[in-house]
């Protein structure tokens, strides 16, 4: 009986001073020492977590300050801190390294190339250290890259990093480089770093997505973003610190179209500073202090609409292939932009349909004259695209301009083909962020800002061009600006969209959907209805706080040629299409036997009618006649008179705008004539005149002008008369003959006598 409880307490023995021990996961960003530090309160509860609170700071590489972190460790209560540079396989390998470590209750491991941890540690006293010093209950810690290696899969960065939109591209990438041989202190997880300011959790879905299509198995992913601390305790559950979020996924499947990753639910856990979670369970351990379930639970817009990634028309041919497989009227394109893209586009749709292209430029008028055949273009369509335009002068006109206000009726019409290009696709959501392209660190500094959107995507909000290959590899402000407005203005859709791809929001079988095509998925992200919370702790000393969220559950959705289900088409309100009348335009006046022709251009379909009127001082006009003709004679004129004439069209009762003013006047608004006729002589004169040549029994009356057409005098003269010209001054004159039915211009040049 001895012997057996001897046994039996030696079987005891290894169970009971086997402890777990704990983890602090840090996504990178320079530790601060400050009263208000991200870095503080993650760190002391290293310390605190360790029994003889001394810190062992690894790294491959010890940086240009060494002295620095140890003594920050020191002033958070650390009783011992010191630096270990292990750069060689013989130093990794050496029982020296291993004795030296397991003096310390924490590892840290600094940031660097987790490449060169994984080829230099890899299988060593240095990580045989980790897992004992873990096993004893340790505390095993480490930031950016030195964080990375301490997940079960590791991505081990063996060929160089891999960035968000390669990922997006192929899931099968050479980047991805994921190994489960180098510590398994977190198994079935992988775990990533500068999450949200590299915007890296499309890369993190695709290690998850890459694990489980070559090795067969389902593991989760932690995302950390930098300046942000996940404390991990004996019991598994962690808890974040700092001013962004821990970001953990999981899913069920995985697949790939062409290698593009596709999945149809991941599930999301977002935690900000003080939040809560059992990696064991896999669920919340702390609540949230808001509820964003989406205001609007679907999108019933019952319309097709494009969102492309990029705005060239290179990257768009699939799109616009597929745009006007749909179109069935003339199509307008919208755009306020000074550039030649909206050429391209109406050079492009123009050449490959058989339907006229009409351009709306977005300009404030308080002329409601001007632009009718925009309008009526607008009335006619169905079929709208929108490119490179200024959203504030964009949504000034759509507001204010009674075009514009026509164009915003009209877009949400049933069964309409609407294509938003680029930057442009922001504006179909619910919002859209406005300063995204301009500070990078906007988000950072929580500057985020947001403006309405044209809302035919009614509770979503869109980013374009999301991962920009050509730009630095900091995408913090699209990365964030989605998640962000979800929570805060409770949207159920957020589109994260690349470059030379387009998302399809269309009906089918009583339904709508959203779809993702061309060469790089899209992801959505769904708000089924949650808890959350936004970012707490500043970032400087002026107290600025991240545009960082948490929520309890959202899900994301990468999706290539696999349809979603967003909601059920509705049904909008058909605006009654009344079409203006254009004014009649190229009035032009002529005088010819003493009457006034009018002539004019048309350009109204169907059968109207014409108002003329006729004014003397340019400021009141009467009617003087209507016509169903193109031209008009008033025979009404009167010598010596100047007159502005009119055109309106109208039918029924309605009528265009006036047409342009056309003048005529007493000199210049006659046709000149040959040498036939009365004549004056001589010429040049002196003082006086002659006529001659007038028509026996007829009354001439003669008008003279001078050079500038004003009237100087006007005399009555029959067959042969003398005109005294002596009150005038030397210069050039017309004079104005009516005789009869016959009006007849002459120059004259009169001389100092």
């Amino acid at each position: 009986m001895k012997s057996f409880k001897l046994v039996l307490l030696l079987l005891l023995v290894p169970v009971i001073s086997h402890a777990q021990g704990k983890i602090m996961l840090v996504g990178g960003g320079t530790e601060l020492n400050t009263d208000w530090s991200w870095s503080n309160t993650p760190y002391k509860w290293a310390i605190d977590q360790s029994d003889n609170k001394k810190v062992a700071i690894i790294s491959y590489s010890l940086g240009g300050d060494p002295a620095w972190l140890p003594d920050y460790f020191i002033g958070l209560g650390a009783t011992e801190a010191a630096n270990f540079e292990i750069n060689t396989a013989d130093s990794a390998n050496s029982p020296l390294t291993y004795d030296a470590l397991m003096s310390y209750d924490v590892l840290f491991f600094k940031g660097g190339d987790q490449s060169n941890y994984y080829t230099t540690y890899k299988g060593s006293k240095v990580t045989e250290a980790i897992t004992d010093k873990y096993n004893e209950g340790g505390v095993i810690s480490g930031t950016s890259a030195g964080m990375a290696i301490l997940s079960g899969v590791m991505y081990t960065a063996e060929n160089n990093t891999v960035y968000p939109d390669e990922v997006l591209e192929n899931i099968y990438d050479g980047g991805i480089t994921l190994k489960n041989d180098f510590v398994s202190i977190l198994d079935d997880y992988v775990a990533d770093t500068h999450f949200a300011e590299r915007g890296r959790f499309p890369r993190l879905l695709a290690f998850i997505g890459n694990w489980y299509l070559t090795e067969g198995s389902l593991i989760s992913g932690i995302g950390m973003d930098d300046r942000t601390a996940f404390c991990i305790n004996e019991m598994n559950i962690g808890t974040a610190y700092g001013t962004g979020a821990v970001s953990i996924y999981s899913t069920n499947s995985f697949s790939a179209d062409a290698a593009r990753p596709i999945a149809d639910s991941v599930h999301a856990t977002y935690l900000t500073h003080g939040m809560s979670y059992d990696l064991t369970a896999r669920e919340m351990t702390s609540d949230y202090i808001m509820g964003i379930s989406p205001t609007i639970n679907q999108e019933n817009g019952n319309y097709t609409l494009y969102l492309s990634g990029s705005a060239p028309l290179s990257h768009n041919e699939a799109l616009l292939n597929d745009f006007l497989s749909g179109v069935s009227s003339d199509i307008v394109i919208v755009s306020s932009g000074n550039s030649s893209l909206y050429q391209h586009y109406a050079s492009h749709l123009q050449s490959n349909s058989n339907f006229e292209v009409t351009l709306v430029k977005p300009v404030v008028s308080n002329d409601t004259c001007q632009n009718v055949t925009e309008r009526n273009a607008i009335r006619s369509s169905s079929a709208f695209l929108f490119v490179d335009n200024d959203p504030e002068v964009l949504f000034d006109f759509l507001e204010n301009d009674v075009t514009g206000k026509l164009l915003s009726e009209h877009i949400a019409k049933d069964e309409n083909i609407i294509a938003f290009m680029g930057e442009d696709a922001k504006l179909a959501g619910a919002v859209h962020v406005t300063n995204n392209q301009e500070d990078p660190l906007n988000a950072y500094y929580g500057e985020l800002a947001y403006d309405d959107g044209l809302e035919l995507l009614k509770t979503s909000i869109i980013m374009p061009d999301t991962y920009d290959p050509s730009s630095a590899d900091y995408y913090e402000n699209n990365a964030a600006s989605v998640k962000y407005a979800m929570v805060t203005k409770r949207l159920r859709y957020g589109f994260y969209l690349n470059e030379r791809s387009f998302i399809k929001f269309y009906q089918e079988g009583g339904q709508n959907y959203v779809d993702s095509h061309g060469p790089y998925s899209s992801i959505l992200l769904t708000n089924n209805g949650t808890y959350g919370s936004v970012a707490s702790q500043q970032v400087n000393s002026s107290g600025n706080v991240r545009n960082i969220v948490g929520f309890d559950q959202m899900k994301f959705s990468l999706i290539s040629n696999s349809p979603v289900k967003v909601g059920f088409p509705g049904n909008s309100e058909t605006p009654e299409v009344n079409y203006e009348l254009e004014a009649p335009a190229e009035l032009t006046a002529a005088v010819s036997n003493g009457e006034v022709l009018l002539t004019w251009s048309n350009i109204n379909e169907g059968s109207v009618e014409f108002n003329i009127e006729r004014s003397t001082d340019g400021l009141s006009y009467s009617l003087i006649g209507t016509t169903n003709d193109v031209a008009f004679t008033d025979d009404l004129y009167e010598l010596g008179n100047a007159y502005d004439y009119k055109v309106a069209a109208f039918k029924g009762n309605t009528y265009s705008c006036y047409s342009n003013i056309a003048k005529v006047n007493a000199i210049t608004g006659v046709e000149p004539t040959d040498g036939n006729g009365p004549q004056f002589s001589p010429n040049p004169a002196r003082g006086y005149i002659t006529l001659q040549g007038i028509t026996s029994g007829l009354t001439s009356e003669i008008v003279i002008c001078d050079a500038q057409g004003k009237i100087v005098g006007t005399v009555s003269a029959s067959e042969t008369a003398t005109i005294n010209l002596r009150h005038l001054k030397p210069g050039t004159y017309h004079l104005k003959i009516l005789n009869g039915k016959q009006i007849l211009n002459r120059k004259i040049i009169l001389l100092s006598e």
